[in-house]
């Protein structure tokens, strides 16, 4: 007879979805604490990235306060160098100014030097006539002073006349005073003591080259010659 072995299996049929369900439990757990762990990373880093993000807004504010401070300095100097510079041109005016007003005086001066120069003479005199160029007016301006003894305190009544010497056409010519202005033969008629400046003006015909100026002065009353002379005409500069 054969020999037989008698084998006893536990039948334990809850054991395999206890297992199942410690399976899942264990999974659920470690899911858990995977999210518990990132959520607390995730909160760690955005805490610090904000914190990172207020500092970063901290500094460009003051550096926007900066830029503003700089650029409202700048602004400052710029007007500070515009003042400056003004103040500069003012002074340079003022001192161009005040130089040409010292050599007017000098020249004022010398002016009043050369009368009382000239009026230690007795008599009367034809001082000095000055002719220029007057382009806004297209003619000539002359100055012309007359000076008296200074030793005689008398008023004296004197007409004064000019005329140009030169060419025209190649031809010499002389314009008298009628000629070269509107007024009488005789010119100019004045009262003065010791000295007297004369101003007027004058124009000349198209095609004249003139040579020489002679003024003539005349005794206003009487009309006899008083003083006479020739100026050369100035060469341009």
């Amino acid at each position: 007879m054969f020999d037989r072995k008698l084998v006893v299996a536990h039948h334990r049929p809850v054991r395999k979805p206890l297992l199942l369900l410690t399976a899942i439990a264990l999974m659920v757990l470690v899911a858990f604490f995977a999210y518990v762990y990132g959520t607390a990373t995730l909160s760690i880093k955005y805490g610090a990235v904000r914190s990172e993000r207020d500092k970063l807004a901290e500094q460009n504010r003051l550096g926007e306060a900066d830029n503003a401070a700089l650029r409202e300095r700048v602004t400052l100097l710029e007007r500070a160098g515009l003042i400056d510079r003004k103040a500069y041109q003012d002074v340079d005016k003022h001192l161009l100014a005040l130089q040409m007003e010292r050599f007017a005086l000098k020249e004022e001066v010398a002016f009043y030097q050369s009368i009382v120069s000239s009026t230690r003479q007795t008599g009367f005199h034809i001082q000095s006539f000055d002719v220029k160029r007057d382009r806004e007016q297209a003619g000539y301006h002359y100055q012309l002073v007359l000076t008296h003894d200074l030793k005689n305190d008398k008023v004296i009544s004197v007409a004064v006349a000019v005329s140009v010497s030169g060419e025209q056409h190649g031809r010499s010519r002389e314009l008298l005073s009628h000629e070269l202005a509107s007024g009488s033969d005789r010119g100019i008629v004045f009262r003065f003591k010791h000295f007297q400046r004369v101003d007027g003006r004058f124009s000349l015909p198209e095609g004249f080259s003139p040579h020489s100026v002679t003024v003539y002065v005349t005794g206003a009353d009487e009309e006899e010659l008083v003083a006479e002379r020739t100026f050369s005409w100035p060469q341009p500069a």
